[in-house]
């Protein structure tokens, strides 16, 4: 007999943080821009680990009947040694995964996609100086452009997470006129409060809030539940 699957309640999402290291410098980032990729709370050391723990993980997780996707991120997921490993054991044993990347490295890793149910990427801004403020000259057009391309391509779900900043909160309309183009699963939009970016302007805030949650085809997904958080 079939395990009876948990109630929406009692399902749960699963964080797993398989590095944290990063490549977010790989584009020059204008000046006065947020260190490296100010979305991610990376901790400052670089840590790894062995094939055997991400096997262990992996398993493990599965034995738990977890319903909910898996969140594969970091620093930058792609970055990890043995990210080939972890998405094709968590496969095997049946679980749905998400990635959440920057894009830099999605091309060389594009066979991945075959098993990820939904890519997000970063949304930093209506057009090109937005962007490139943000994550480095280029961004856009020679990473986040071409990856938002392969996702549709391979026919995979999208979503989009945005840091709000001074450069980019009076364009979230735009933004949003965009992402209804696109047509992301969701929108996720978050203010850097530790620098205080753009907390002023109460009224921009509110209504990019509005915009994003409007994206969601579920509005259940809007809620803010804590996630588990493993580091592997």
């Amino acid at each position: 007999m079939n395990p009876k699957p948990p109630q929406e309640a009692e399902k749960i999402k699963i964080n797993v943080f398989v590095t944290n290291s990063c490549n977010a410098g790989a584009f020059s980032s204008e000046e006065g821009a947020p260190p490296a990729c100010a979305f991610c709370y990376r901790n400052p050391e670089v840590f790894t680990t062995s094939a055997e723990a991400v096997r262990l993980i992996a398993d493990y997780l599965a034995e738990q009947n977890i319903y909910r996707p898996l969140v594969l991120t970091g620093g930058e997921p792609l970055l990890s040694p043995h990210i080939d490993l972890l998405v094709e054991r968590c496969r095997a044993n049946r679980l749905s995964l998400c990635l959440h990347t920057n894009g830099i490295l999605l091309d060389q890793k594009k066979m991945l996609l075959r098993h990820i149910e939904l890519v997000s990427l970063p949304f930093d801004g209506d057009d090109s100086a937005r962007f490139d403020w943000h994550r480095g000259a280029g961004y856009r057009d020679r990473a986040w452009l071409p990856s938002v391309r392969l996702v549709k391509s391979m026919e995979r779900n999208i979503a989009f997470h945005t840091l709000l900043t001074p450069q980019n909160i009076d364009g979230v309309d735009e933004m949003a006129n965009i992402a209804n183009e696109i047509k992301p699963e969701y929108w996720f939009i978050k203010q850097y409060m530790p620098i205080n970016t753009a907390a002023k302007n109460t009224e921009a805030l509110h209504r990019a809030y509005q915009l994003a949650a409007d994206l969601y085809k579920n509005p259940a997904a809007c809620a803010r539940a804590a996630s588990p958080v493993l580091w592997i």
